[in-house]
């Protein structure tokens, strides 16, 4: 009942409302019966059916999607708590309704031609698509036909999104090229981007014209280019070893190639990973910030890391080396600070001629985990040791003191950003793959991530679609905000 309830909420069934005089209403009550589930068992066995494969659906709440035209008043239930002398006002169909079916079939049907099927001729519940997808409808169950299995999980996947209001992206074809490409498709799966206990350094690079030539043989730099494109593009957490390794380009050496074969290991392991855009009326805008002081060992430059997330949905992320050299914890953070600064000013203009500023939730949240650099962001504070910090990262301060943005502090074992400033172990990247609420769990026989984050792998039953195969035969932000702003406001 309890679950019931939430999917009546959640897909905002009703409003309470007072009954207008002269109207009446219809009755509620609970109906409840056994459902067998038969996916444990069908999963077991294999048919044959032309040599086709075969996939069933089961629509969760699969009336709710509708829409409501007409103006229909109900009783509230006994047992769920409303305010007394109330009634509900429907605003989609629900379990009972003589035109809840047709809603549904309408509301589908709608969707199926909107990607590109076409309902058969000779019978209703029958769609096919252009490259001979056939969908067969019975209420809320669906079967998908095709002789290659990767079509039906492109139509699953893209009914996944729609029915839950998603955008996911995931390049998992193409990391599965490149390790063919490199002969890494049977390499053994690694938990994280790289190694913790090696420290990478120009020391690392060849000693002799030997060794040089042996790397010679390494496809270094091509390899770079094929990360830079998956960490800009879908995967903030392999963000900053591409960018560490990229410093060594010009002459990498067989320390720097292992650990580029340690990133293809993780993505062999993580290739499943989406980067997901869920609709939130609630359009905050946070940025989380983290420096690693004197990250670099060759010239002790510290490193900053920036995410944006709108809408609680990450847009984009940065990995790069600082230009100055810091002298303690407080300014590189600092540092950091100006850099996530300008990222919020362009945000802000952006939105603005957009005509989606007002969508936004102002000012810009910065989260930052040093109190002393948040502290100096928001005093005039000028002591001997500070005054050398160059007039340029002040642009924090300015932003503060406008309103422009508030800092506010979060721990480090919650900072997003700490993914981007060093080679974590695999806990603490176990950790920050779930600083969204998300949960670990086994599938496919993988651990794998599932639940409200940017990067998931996708699981057989995650949300509103429940699916049973039946086999019948700058290095920086690195995707625009507008991707999440815009989904948001046509959301609302």
């Amino acid at each position: 009942m309890d679950e019931e309830c939430e999917s009546l909420l959640e897909r905002q069934t009703w409003v309470e409302v007072d009954l207008p005089e002269k109207a009446s209403y219809i009755g509620s009550r609970w109906v409840f019966r056994r459902k067998l589930d038969i996916t444990g068992s069908v999963e077991r066995y294999k048919a044959r059916l032309f040599g086709w494969h075969v996939r069933h659906v089961d629509v969760k709440s699969a009336y709710l999607y509708g829409k409501l035209a007409e103006e229909i008043y109900m009783k509230l239930p006994e047992g769920y708590e409303h305010t007394v002398g109330k009634v509900a006002r429907l605003l989609r169909p629900i379990y009972g309704l003589k035109q809840s079916g047709h809603v549904w079939n309408e509301t589908l049907t709608a969707f199926l031609e909107t990607h590109g099927f076409q309902r058969h001729w000779s019978s209703s519940r029958v769609y096919v698509s252009s490259n001979q997808v056939i969908i067969v409808v019975y209420i809320d169950d669906i079967l998908l036909l095709h002789s290659d299995p990767k079509e039906i999980d492109k139509v699953v996947q893209v009914m996944k999104g729609e029915m839950k209001h998603e955008l996911r992206m995931n390049q998992s074809a193409y990391i599965e090229s490149i390790l063919r490409k490199f002969k890494m498709e049977l390499c053994k799966p690694a938990s994280t981007p790289l190694d913790p206990s090696v420290e990478l350094s120009v020391a690392d690079c060849p000693k002799s014209q030997a060794d040089r030539d042996e790397m010679a043989t390494v496809p270094y730099r091509e390899l770079i280019g094929s990360l830079v494109y998956i960490a800009l593009s879908t995967r903030s957490d392999i963000l900053f070893a591409v960018t560490k390794l990229s410093q060594y380009n010009s002459d990498p050496g067989r320390v720097h190639g292992n650990q580029l074969k340690h990133v293809l290991r993780y993505l062999n392991r993580t290739k499943a990973y989406e980067l997901v855009f869920r609709t939130n009326a609630e359009s905050a805008v946070e940025i989380h910030c983290d420096a690693d002081l004197a990250g670099n060992a060759d010239n002790r430059k510290s490193w900053t890391g920036v995410t944006v997330e709108v809408a609680g949905n990450l847009v984009g992320w940065m990995s790069k080396k600082q230009r100055c050299v810091a002298s303690c914890t407080m300014e590189a953070e600092y540092v950091t600070l100006a850099v996530a600064v300008k990222e919020a000013k362009w945000l802000t203009m952006i939105s603005e001629e957009l005509g989606l500023k007002e969508r936004l939730k102002m000012p810009v949240v910065m989260l930052c985990d040093s109190q002393a650099a948040i502290k100096f962001a928001s005093n005039r504070i000028e002591k001997t040791r500070t005054r050398h910090i160059d007039i340029a990262h002040h642009v924090a301060r300015d932003a503060v003191q406008s309103g422009t943005v508030s800092i506010a502090y979060v721990p480090s074992n919650q900072n997003v950003a700490d993914t981007l400033t060093k080679g974590l172990r695999p806990a603490a990247q176990k950790n920050a793959l779930t600083l969204f609420n998300v949960k670990s769990q086994e599938i496919g026989g993988i651990e794998g991530i599932s639940g409200h984050f940017t990067l998931i792998p996708p699981a057989c039953t995650p949300f509103t679609v429940y699916t049973t195969c039946l086999p019948l035969s700058r290095l920086s932000c690195s995707l625009s905000p507008l991707c999440a702003i815009v989904k948001n406001a046509c959301s609302v």
